[in-house]
């Protein structure tokens, strides 16, 4: 969950919302793991994608933004919605 009063670090996970210029490929929203897209239109009727998600740190976010440019995909805004608890560690036994 995130929490908004908490900055984000360069090293910790936070929640994002990033709004982009046209629709978006399902072919290119299969790079982009775990984040929620959300289609509309704006004003003038031109298509903006909406992705949100928590992202591991900032070099997952250079990583989405490296994704987005690959693929034309011109970026309106970039919004941290606040930092978000590190995720447990998954508890693995050994079973014997």
């Amino acid at each position: 969950m995130p929490t908004p009063d908490k900055l984000p670090t360069m090293a910790g996970p936070a929640l994002y919302r990033v709004r982009i210029r046209g629709p978006l490929d399902p072919k290119v929203a299969q790079f982009l793991g775990d984040l929620e897209v959300d289609s509309e239109h704006d004003e003038k009727g031109e298509p903006i994608a909406t992705l949100r998600g928590v992202l591991a740190d900032q070099a997952a976010l250079a990583g989405l933004l490296s994704t987005l440019y690959t693929y034309h995909l011109p970026i309106l805004s970039i919004e941290c919605l606040g930092a978000t608890e590190p995720p447990a560690p998954d508890s693995v036994h050994d079973e014997e």
